[in-house]
């Protein structure tokens, strides 16, 4: 694979409102705002991909809102965005998430 992530051609994306929010103590976050009318099986890479291009752009941590028409929808957008393997320890699984490693031994005459 080509290890070079540089974008050929612009990508347009648009997220529906964003925010900078200032934080009592001088910390900043940004609120991302986006209207979902229906489910919709790529808005889950286009909401991956806004977030982290807006914190490697302003260095504020995001955070996403999505604004829904009806319960459906929103349990779905509700869903965690995964992105990589499907199945992986939850760290809602504290024994398997966090076991310690087997001891290993090997010998040799």
């Amino acid at each position: 694979m080509d290890t070079d992530l540089t974008e050929i051609r612009p990508v347009e994306r648009h997220v529906d409102t964003l925010l900078r929010i200032d934080l009592a103590g001088g910390d900043s976050l940004l609120l991302a705002i986006e209207a979902q009318g229906r489910k919709d099986p790529d808005k889950r890479s286009s909401w991956a991909y806004y977030l982290a291009h807006l914190y490697a752009k302003f260095r504020y941590p995001p955070v996403l809102l999505v604004v829904c028409r009806d319960k459906g929808t929103a349990e779905w957008a509700a869903e965690p965005i995964r992105i990589g393997l499907e199945k992986h320890p939850s760290p809602n699984s504290p024994k398997r998430a966090w076991a310690p490693p087997r001891p290993v031994s090997s010998g040799g005459i």
